[in-house]
């Protein structure tokens, strides 16, 4: 996983802890084997203690312009100029 890819990743889930409010995030990558791919992320904090987030509950798919018979490798870089991370309300 490239270090620009597992930053945004990660800034987005200490910002739900941080805000304890759901978020949808979206992700293009770029891959090496040529498939457009975009990752479509629901984040939802839970709380044990009704205060304090410890854990995301995930909702993950994903949308590709064509059908490919392998997979995509963990080589896929994202592309931040067309993803984003939205806090809900």
């Amino acid at each position: 996983v490239s270090g620009e890819r597992d930053s945004f990743v990660h800034a987005c889930y200490r910002a739900v802890c941080a805000s304890r409010r759901p978020a949808f995030v979206r992700s293009k990558y770029v891959t090496t084997r040529n498939v457009d791919l975009t990752a479509n992320r629901l984040l939802l904090p839970l709380s044990e203690n009704g205060e304090a987030v410890n854990l995301i509950l995930c909702a993950l798919t994903f949308e590709f312009t064509r059908p490919f018979r392998t997979g995509i490798g963990h080589e896929a870089q994202i592309d931040l100029s067309a993803s984003y991370a939205d806090l809900l309300e």
